[in-house]
């Protein structure tokens, strides 16, 4: 049984599984039978983490991870990221994806015999709004695939969605950048907080990078397989609340600036983690996904100008 705010009552008399099309004063017009893999349902609750997973977890908003509650839908593509709650990390900030076009596939042995969320060119989610503050960090384990659309160009791996707005991507030609987008004028033009750009990665080899943005001291930072790549200011606040977007950057047109690529992992804290915590964090993910100090995409140190 439905009941409307007004007190008007429905009661559906069809199978267990159907869908309604309702008329303007609430009574039901048809009811037919639902196709029940185009429903988005409500995650389960996840399990606790092992208390000791990540050594770095004071502070943590978000916990992509392909290896745990990932929800398929149609023809086995992504709807649901869940969450992965973690003791600091107790609201669940999962990433959608309603429309089945633009969802991502699960790759179950991408990176090291693991699963990894693929972004082919044409799919990004959005997570549920929450909370990011003035210092934050975002971790991410992933690979670049060869990009099938607008060869060359950027694509986005996650952003905040502002502005203010910070920012890892694959910009051209397979460089990684991070950045802080704080707005545009027409007077000043783009105004950044920040902005790193490091030698190209190749693709089809993971790496594991963080982006610090500590706004309390200006200073940003990006790190690859822990690794320092580079440094910058970090002069604009970055506070927001927000959904964000995972494989596209949502403010240019549905056509532009897609991720193309695959990603285990993605984390985001409302603190910026220090040097040995990003270390230990990377240490972690690269054992874990078999990424060893031999591969070509460990040396890339050096900015680009």
């Amino acid at each position: 049984m439905l009941e409307f705010a007004e007190g008007a009552q429905v009661t559906l008399k069809g199978p267990a599984v159907l869908e309604v099309r309702f008329g303007p004063q609430g009574n039901v017009v048809e009811e037919f039978d639902a196709a029940p893999q185009t429903f988005l349902r409500v995650l389960a609750a996840s399990l606790p983490a092992p208390e000791h997973e990540l050594l770095a977890t004071k502070d943590l908003v978000l916990w992509l991870s392909a290896g745990k509650r990932v929800q398929l839908g149609e023809a086995g593509r992504v709807a649901v990221w869940g969450d992965y709650l973690n003791q600091d990390n107790v609201d669940d900030d999962s990433a959608w994806q309603v429309n089945p076009e633009f969802r991502p596939s699960l790759v179950p042995d991408a990176i090291g015999g693991l699963p990894a969320v693929r972004f082919a060119g044409e799919s990004y989610m959005i997570t549920t709004p929450f909370s990011t503050t003035d210092n934050a960090t975002i971790v991410s384990v992933f690979q670049f695939q060869p990009q099938t659309i607008d060869e060359g160009k950027s694509g986005e791996l996650i952003n905040f969605n502002g502005p203010p707005n910070l920012v890892i991507e694959r910009w051209w030609e397979g460089h990684l950048k991070a950045s802080m987008f704080a707005g545009w004028t027409a007077e000043d033009g783009i105004t950044e907080g920040c902005h790193i750009r490091g030698n190209p990665i190749p693709e089809h080899h993971p790496v594991v990078a963080a982006f610090i943005y500590n706004h309390a001291e200006n200073r940003s930072s990006l790190y690859v397989n822990g690794e320092l790549i580079g440094e910058d200011k970090a002069d604009q606040p970055a506070a927001l609340l927000s959904p964000k977007v995972i494989g596209k950057n949502h403010l240019r047109g549905p056509n532009t600036d897609f991720f193309t690529g695959d990603i285990a992992e993605a984390l985001v804290f409302n603190r910026s983690l220090d040097r040995n915590e990003i270390q230990d964090l990377s240490k972690h993910f690269l054992q874990t996904y078999g990424i060893t100090n031999d591969s070509p995409a460990i040396p890339i140190a050096g900015l680009v100008p």
